[in-house]
């Protein structure tokens, strides 16, 4: 990634300033920026579900899905309720097994998932029993 600053100029009291001099003063000469990537590789696994409910109904129903398979769920209103992300965990005070931020989409809601690569057996299974109605 190299590092582009725009070449705009300053007037204060008569005295004109480059920005790009200042900036470049400033970095000690530096115009190039690499950006490595982290060498564990990313440790979440994504992905995107639509849902029929409202993000509110569709939260609701997450929560009751994850309770009666014996995990706890907490409901986090993120912007009122328009937006909201539903933890579930393993128990009360066991591992995060996803995150789901919903927002509005349509009629219904797009649910976000967040996930630990490799805390799920089956994250597929796993996140269709969770969503399955909602």
């Amino acid at each position: 990634m190299e590092l582009h600053l725009r070449s705009s100029s300053l007037r204060a009291g008569g005295i004109r300033l480059s920005i790009i001099a200042a900036a470049l003063f400033t970095v000690g000469g530096c115009a190039h920026v690499s950006a490595q990537p982290h060498a564990s590789g990313d440790s979440y696994e994504r992905s995107t579900l639509r849902l029929s409910r409202p993000p509110e109904q569709a939260a609701a129903c997450l929560v009751e899905h994850a309770q009666s398979a014996g995990q706890a769920a907490e409901i986090v209103p993120l912007y009122g309720l328009e937006s909201v992300a539903v933890t579930v965990k393993a128990s009360a005070t066991g591992d995060v097994l996803a995150v789901l931020s919903l927002v509005r989409a349509d009629a219904g809601a797009r649910a976000a998932v967040t996930t630990l690569k490799g805390a799920l057996t089956n994250r597929v299974d796993f996140l269709s029993r969770l969503v399955q109605g909602c």
